[in-house]
């Protein structure tokens, strides 16, 4: 068992998964815990598994190098996550022996099952183990009460799942509406004869709505981008000379439509209207800076900390972006330092930026980056930045990098077990950031009395001076006590 989950577990770390509280990192992380769980039935109660990945790189060498060729890596992984789960298996034992001193004290016999199902639920603790520790202590464990817990669990992950399923389907109403709508916002910002061929409002198909209302409308023909993919919905106005229409969001319908949520702002709406659709251009542009970015971003991160880095998610708006991704470790201040200036570096470039329609099995070969648990058809969209990214995106983007600018990074820092974020600005927004930061630092030098240049030393005197005015605090408040005493 041991043999074959760390063999499992060391091709899936070399494949770009790492173990998390879900999806495949979920099964990964299970996977290394259950071995460690068979490794303590057998007397091994401390980390050893990152010591058989250099046997399996051995043995699996010359059908799957990558073990090898990532071979320190996927131990340091390894490493981590046995010892996170033996504390976990430490803290469990210290509330298991609370149990059972209390069982003893009220002279219970039996440990409840909702006690065991917390211990295996919150600690991974096995029942077999907690069984075992209460028979040598003369108790046993309700296992009945443990399955009912259990059973009221994956119930309620049932339920969760369906009540997720049931918003992403929506509701029956738009489930029937099949009436096409093409998207066109790539190259074009307005439409000049949208035609309204479906309007919903409160869940039921209408013919109109008047002003006030809040509606969602489906046009034949659409430049605003649906949320997706972590770039958000474009927004803007859907307008004729006696109706206005301000388009608070949009999303994908049932069908794959683009879907409107519009508040009708003057006039009345009908289907078969036809309007002029604008998006807010501005936002757009901005958007599509910060959206190409996250793709310079992600190949930056993979050539400073290394190929293991994937996207684990992503958010992307006219005012900023949103990084998730894989990593185990700290990202140190000079990699941060590199990454952002290879971005910088590749915006200066003037890098053109293409898109292109492939077969899938076509795009990954050519070395087309794919997103883990994204949906994909048989054709992709493929986004080219020059030679230096290739991703499936179905977003906005630029058309050369350096219509970027500017790219800057504000934050950076873990967010779970082997995943971490970067928030960062772009354009108009990068330089705002930087002239706040300036001036600042101009206030702080006039108050200093100094030149910009000067405040690192000037704080390391006063942080010095702070430090031995403590000390003679110290000192003085000792001698005053002594004082007192006498």
């Amino acid at each position: 068992m041991i043999a074959d989950h760390i063999r499992t577990v060391a091709f899936a770390i070399a494949d770009g998964a790492l173990p998390s509280n879900e999806g495949r990192g979920y099964v990964l992380r299970r996977l290394i815990r259950r071995a460690v769980r068979f490794a303590m039935d057998i007397g091994l109660n401390k980390p050893f598994m990152y010591q058989l990945v250099s046997i399996v790189g051995d043995v699996m060498k010359d059908y799957y190098k990558e073990v090898s060729e990532n071979m320190s890596f996927i131990e340091k992984v390894v490493r981590r996550e046995e010892e996170r789960f033996h504390e976990t298996i430490h803290e469990g034992l210290a509330i298991l022996q609370e149990l059972i001193e209390k069982g003893k004290e009220q002279n219970e016999k039996v440990i409840a099952g909702s006690e065991v199902f917390k211990l295996y639920d919150t600690f991974g603790f096995p029942v077999e183990l907690t069984e075992e520790y209460a028979r040598k202590e003369g108790l046993a464990v309700d296992h009945e009460g443990f399955e009912k817990a259990l059973a009221e669990q994956r119930e309620r992950a049932r339920s969760a799942r369906h009540d997720q399923e049931s918003m992403q389907v929506q509701n029956e109403t738009l489930r029937n509406i099949t009436t096409p709508s093409e998207f066109v916002g790539y190259s074009e910002h307005k439409v000049s004869d949208a035609k309204v061929t479906a309007i919903v409002q409160d869940n039921i198909a209408v013919d109109s709505a008047v002003q006030g209302a809040t509606v969602q409308i489906l046009l034949d023909r659409t430049p605003f981008y649906a949320e997706m993919g972590g770039e958000i919905a474009d927004e803007g106005q859907i307008y004729n000379d006696e109706t206005r229409l301000v388009v608070k969001n949009v999303q994908k319908a049932p069908n794959g439509q683009h879907l409107h949520t519009v508040v009708v702002e003057k006039g009345v709406i009908h289907t078969g209207d036809v309007f002029e659709a604008v998006i807010d251009e501005e936002k757009r542009l901005a958007t599509q800076n910060n959206h190409t970015a996250t793709h310079l971003l992600h190949q930056a991160l993979k050539d400073t900390l290394g190929t293991h880095v994937n996207q684990a998610g992503s958010y992307v708006s006219p005012d900023r972006l949103r990084f998730d991704f894989s990593h185990f470790g700290q990202v140190t201040e000079k990699e941060l330092k590199r990454v952002e200036r290879i971005v910088n570096e590749k915006i200066w470039e003037h890098l053109p930026v293409s898109t292109m329609q492939k077969p899938i099995e076509e795009a990954k070969a050519m070395g087309a980056m794919a997103l883990f648990g994204e949906k994909y058809g048989k054709i992709v969209r493929v986004v080219k930045a020059g030679d230096y990214s290739l991703e499936l995106c179905g977003g906005c983007h630029v058309t050369n990098t350096t219509e970027i600018g500017l790219f800057k990074i504000v934050s950076e820092g873990g967010i779970g077990a082997g995943t971490r974020r970067i928030e960062a600005l772009t354009g108009r927004k990068a330089f705002e950031k930087l002239n706040h930061d300036v001036t600042e630092l101009a206030e702080i030098s006039h108050m200093l009395k100094i030149n910009i240049e000067q405040i690192p030393e000037r704080l390391n005197v006063l942080l010095k001076q702070i430090k031995d005015l403590e000390k003679e605090n110290a000192a003085l408040m000792a001698k005053l006590g002594n004082a007192e005493v006498r």
